[in-house]
């Protein structure tokens, strides 16, 4: 299966150019198949379905989060000069730069799923943060997904934040593959707690940083 995406010929990608004739259903690109493409070849090949993630359609207040329907209420931090600033953009289907990036989302492994990602092309050195909303004290264990591929990476670092406190939880540098990776952290969250995920990107373009499927769980991991 293999068909244009539908802003394959569009300057701006939200707005598309080719409309699929069946209604709520994504179109297909060379990079993946979407959820009805995968339903179709199942039922074709006699394969057993299999059940597709459940995709929220309202952006709820939440740590965890696919950001299939939206930020979950996690709020940009925004810095004062000389720092040079950067945004986790949320984003579909592959980076604009070759090299560098996630082709798909974590949550689909589809090219219409959504995730995290900051941009490296001419923002050499930036830095994005952006926070959850507050965690309930006690013992936790944060599990998130990240994509760190290119010749150029930077860094991305998980703070738990307390008040004006900031614990670094770990620091993930350097190229890690093209692929997602997943981290577990373990943690103790004291009152009116947020965990911050800073990306910093490397010295050239091939520096794309994604984040995908944060959950926290109770208990440390």
């Amino acid at each position: 299966i293999m068909h244009y995406e539908e802003s394959s010929f569009a300057i701006d990608r939200y707005k598309p150019t080719i409309v699929p004739l069946k209604k709520n259903v994504n179109i297909g690109q060379r990079i993946g198949m979407s959820q009805l493409d995968i339903v179709q070849l199942q039922r074709f090949y006699g394969c057993p379905e299999r059940k597709l993630v459940p995709v929220i359609t309202k952006d709820t207040v939440s740590i965890n989060c696919t950001f299939d329907a939206g930020y979950c209420g996690w709020t940009h931090i925004f810095m004062d000069p000389p720092v040079k600033q950067n945004t986790w953009i949320r984003w579909y289907g592959e980076t604009d730069t070759e090299g560098t990036g996630p082709r798909t989302d974590h949550t689909f492994g589809t090219f219409e799923g959504h995730y995290l990602y900051t941009e490296a092309s001419a923002r050499f050195l930036t830095i994005a943060k952006i926070q959850t909303p507050e965690l309930m004290p006690g013992d936790h264990c944060l599990i998130f997904w990240y994509h760190m591929y290119g010749q150029d990476m930077g860094s991305v670092r998980v703070n738990l934040l307390d008040g004006k406190r900031t614990n670094t939880l770990m620091i993930i540098s350097g190229d890690q593959g093209n692929k997602w990776k997943e981290m577990k952290i373990s943690l103790t969250a004291p009152s009116k707690s947020k965990i911050e995920f800073v990306s910093i990107i490397g010295y050239h373009e091939k520096s794309d940083i994604g984040i995908d499927d944060v959950l926290l769980l109770d208990g440390k991991c």
